[in-house]
């Protein structure tokens, strides 16, 4: 009974706010709780012998009783105590556990609130977003934590003291929430101005490699293939623009949140916008130099068959065969007027080649065009010249033709006479020869 007494006195103990005698009475309570199980046998012993003596009809029947209840109930009371013992234990070991969690957590958070630091760049701030939000997990979960422990020892398993401890770190958690939710802005503001400087730096880079290929290309030197490559572009820059609007939304959307870079991002989104104004503008010039360099290669291939016509018709307006007879030379003249009436088809084609050209002669029209465009009128000139004088030239054989024939015809026709009127010499051999004479 003075073994179970003594136990009762030290497991009715309050735990110890220090971990080190927290310790040592988890270490006491432990060899107790083994003392009282190698002790049960003994107990049960005891019991037993007092119960044969009351079934014996011992004289001190009621001693006896009166001991055997006073050492159960002691008996009883003793592990109630050290299992209400274990578990302030417990929960005290668990408190001071998150208290000493809690004071290197409200550390940290007290030491990241103190820094200004937002990252250098994307990276660098994404990290520190990163460590933060995992930093107010981390003290959240605690802070839960410690709450249920609390709401658990209002039921009287530990010490106030332990618990005003505990309160109190809740009360400092709950005052940083403020800073706490500063700071996660202030971090994400980061963040969002490194995502968009990232994005419109990427975007300006884009229009700058465009800018190249639209300022790199010579108007003149393939311009079929680089209309075609231009309109390629052209698709690529609207398909893109798209993209262009989303990273310029972003910054607007950015610098409306009262964000502390404003006047830097509007300046940036002002930037972005100016290049891809400039890119436009200056795809639509070069789409207005390729349209007119194609229509300059048109001209020069035009001048060229028309060149290359003059020159096929040449040998016939410089031909000096006139055809030796009027068939010959009505065949030579069809021919002839065929060809003026070709000339006439080249010179209309030739005055609508001139005034095209004439439309693109402009300052930065070649020279070559002027030179080809004179040259080519003076040989339609030439040819059309040739033409006419040649077409009067047949005329006059086909006339001497005609006349040659006729007076082979009144040669004939003088012999034919000539040798009648000889014929006629005659005075005739009978009637009928003489009507005939006269007949003729």
């Amino acid at each position: 009974v003075l073994w179970i007494e003594e136990k009762s006195l030290r497991a009715a103990e309050e735990p110890s706010q220090e971990p080190s005698d927290i310790l040592q009475q988890a270490v006491w309570h432990e060899a107790t709780k083994r003392e009282l199980l190698a002790s049960s046998g003994h107990m049960e012993g005891l019991q037993q012998a007092g119960r044969r003596l009351l079934s014996g009809g011992h004289c001190a029947e009621k001693a006896v009783q009166a001991s055997l209840q006073g050492l159960s109930s002691k008996w009883e009371e003793l592990k109630n105590k050290l299992a209400r013992q274990g578990d302030r234990l417990q929960q005290t070991r668990q408190l001071l556990g998150l208290l000493q969690d809690a004071k290197e957590k409200m550390k940290q958070l007290e030491r990241r609130l103190q820094s200004a630091e937002t990252g250098q760049d994307l990276g660098s701030s994404r990290e520190l977003q990163k460590r933060h939000g995992q930093l107010e997990s981390e003290s959240q979960a605690l802070a839960s934590k410690m709450a249920a422990l609390v709401s658990q020892a209002h039921q009287g398993l530990t010490s106030q003291t332990i618990m005003e401890e505990t309160q109190k770190y809740l009360q400092r958690f709950k005052s940083l929430q403020g800073p706490l939710a500063a700071r996660r802005l202030q971090l994400q503001a980061s963040v969002g101005l490194h995502e968009f400087y990232q994005l419109s730096n990427l975007e300006l880079t884009w229009v700058a490699e465009r800018m190249a290929r639209v300022g790199s290309a010579q108007c003149l030197n393939g311009a079929q293939s680089l209309c075609h490559k231009h309109e390629e572009l052209r698709a690529e820059m609207r398909a893109h623009q798209g993209q262009v609007q989303h990273v310029l939304g972003s910054g607007q959307s950015l610098a409306a949140s009262e964000h502390p870079e404003a006047p830097s991002i509007l300046e940036q989104c002002q930037k972005l916008e100016g290049r891809w104004a400039e890119l436009e503008r200056t795809w639509e010039a070069q789409a207005q130099c390729l349209q007119q360099a194609v229509a300059l290669q048109q001209c020069f291939l035009a001048a060229s068959e028309l060149e290359d016509w003059v020159k096929e018709k040449q040998p016939l307006v410089s031909n000096e065969d006139c055809g030796g007879d009027e068939a010959a030379t009505s065949s030579l003249i069809k021919k002839n007027q065929a060809l003026q009436q070709e000339l006439a088809l080249c010179w209309s084609s030739m005055e609508k080649l001139d005034q095209k050209a004439q439309i693109l002669a402009g300052p930065g029209a070649p020279e070559q065009l002027r030179v080809v465009r004179e040259r080519l009128w003076e040989q339609l000139r030439i040819l059309r010249e040739r033409a006419a004088t040649r077409g009067r030239e047949l005329e006059g054989t086909l006339k001497l033709h005609e006349f040659m024939g006729e007076a082979e015809e009144l040669r004939t026709w003088l012999a034919s006479q000539k040798q009648a009127a000889r014929l006629g010499e005659s005075l005739g051999e009978d009637h009928e020869h003489i009507l005939h004479l006269c007949t003729e």
